[in-house]
């Protein structure tokens, strides 16, 4: 589907699941999320396998969650499996509350 074609999550931001599992700097451990903080954990100190979080097209919907974590080899490169850049610009800060947590947003 077109970028910006379903509307956008409870934070304001189009398009963050679905297309690939996002592949993120935490390491990965599967007892990790069971003690960790419930608000952006940060993943274990250590391991051997890197945290990818969210499905991709070609999983099943229970996946396709910002909650899910799985893991891939730190190596690993496959056609399901990306990341996301972000560019930040400190002039054009919005401050919001949404849910509980105080997000910011950029303009570009």
């Amino acid at each position: 589907a077109p970028v910006g074609s379903y509307k956008p999550n409870n934070f304001g931001i189009y398009d963050m699941i679905g297309n690939v599992w996002e592949w993120v700097s935490d390491w990965y451990d599967e007892k990790y999320y069971a003690i960790s903080p419930v608000i952006d954990p940060k993943g274990p100190e250590h391991g051997k396998n890197r945290a990818r979080k969210g499905g991709s097209w070609h999983t099943m919907p229970f996946y396709a969650r910002s909650s899910v974590r799985n893991f891939n080899y730190h190596d690993s490169r496959y056609t399901l499996l990306g990341f996301r850049l972000l560019l930040e610009n400190d002039e054009e800060k919005v401050d919001n509350k949404i849910k509980g947590y105080t997000l910011t947003k950029w303009t570009l």
